[in-house]
């Protein structure tokens, strides 16, 4: 039977659930999940598209809770992530943003010591293949992973992917759950995550004390990562500005948690306007500015400028 025709009747099936399903249908959910679904979209060389994916979306939204995710789909997918990264992307992908939030939260499933799922470091490393398109299925996962995850605790599901995100641009040692992202083409991917999640993280957080003092090394991450990018504009630069006022506008608005990633965000911005100034008032007077440092005068006033309407 070709997978669109079942989806569908999965999706419809779903659909006609009353809001208290009985007992015998959520068992019937579990069933359809591990017998039918899994074994058609995830096994075998041929794995469901994302358009395949889609018309079983009210199946995956409706049916699948917490702990079908748990014991069968959350597994399921950090197996096959690890067996075939490259190939199950588009295909995981597709499948988790057709969760609900509301009823699965995946911060167990992130690393090692949770629920063996690795789901983490096995969307981490393809930010590091040679290949833009999984560069950038691994992005839109990790955005993905955030909005399933938890953003109150010590050690949240959104903090531990910051954090992870954070070190990769940083390209220093990798962790467990993180990679060295050593060149502008591969920061790309973290630096629109990680301006994603900064925009998520405003629209989710109502009081300051949910925000983790962790963030502030967020910004520091951003900054000591753009001092890394070319002067000319490029596209790493370009989502790396745009990343970091995200999660200035972000500190601006809690304050009281994170003034200091702040003060490291503006500190960034200016240096340039100091350095001028410094050369300016020395023994060596200088008329004009650089190409080079007029360019990043420029680049860093235009996203002074922007901060103040991002908020």
């Amino acid at each position: 039977v070709p997978y669109y025709t079942y989806a569908s009747a999965l999706s419809l099936w779903s659909c006609l659930l009353p809001a208290n399903a009985a007992q015998e249908d959520v068992a019937v959910g579990e069933e359809l999940l591990r017998n039918v679904v899994l074994p058609r979209v995830l096994t075998g060389k041929h794995l469901a598209s994302g358009e395949e994916i889609e018309l079983a979306r009210s199946f995956f939204s409706l049916v699948v809770s917490q702990s079908h995710f748990d014991e069968i789909l959350g597994p399921a997918l950090g197996l096959k992530l690890r067996a075939n990264p490259d190939a199950s992307l588009a295909t995981v992908g597709s499948i988790l943003a057709c969760l609900d939030p509301t009823k699965v939260c995946v911060d167990s499933h992130l690393e090692k010591g949770d629920q063996a799922s690795l789901l983490l470091p096995s969307v981490m490393k393809p930010l590091r293949s040679p290949k833009a398109e999984y560069r950038e299925m691994a992005s839109s996962i990790i955005v993905t992973l955030t909005q399933l995850s938890s953003l109150e605790g010590s050690t949240s599901g959104v903090e531990r992917i910051v954090v992870s995100l954070s070190q990769a641009i940083q390209g220093g040692k990798a962790s467990a759950s993180s990679v060295a992202l050593t060149t502008p083409e591969l920061r790309i991917g973290a630096y629109r995550a990680l301006g994603e999640i900064a925009k998520q993280i405003m629209s989710k957080t109502k009081d300051s004390t949910t925000l983790s003092q962790a963030y502030n090394a967020t910004l520091d991450a951003l900054t000591t990562a753009l001092a890394k990018e070319p002067t000319a504009e490029t596209t790493a630069k370009e989502l790396g500005y745009e990343a970091l006022l995200h999660w200035m506008a972000l500190a601006k608005q809690y304050m009281d948690t994170m003034k200091k990633g702040y003060e490291c965000g503006l500190a960034y911005l200016a240096q340039p306007l100091v350095d001028a100034s410094r050369t300016n008032s020395g023994t060596k007077k200088s008329s004009a500015l650089s190409a080079g440092t007029g360019s990043e005068v420029r680049f860093r006033l235009g996203s002074l400028l922007l901060l103040t309407t991002v908020v």
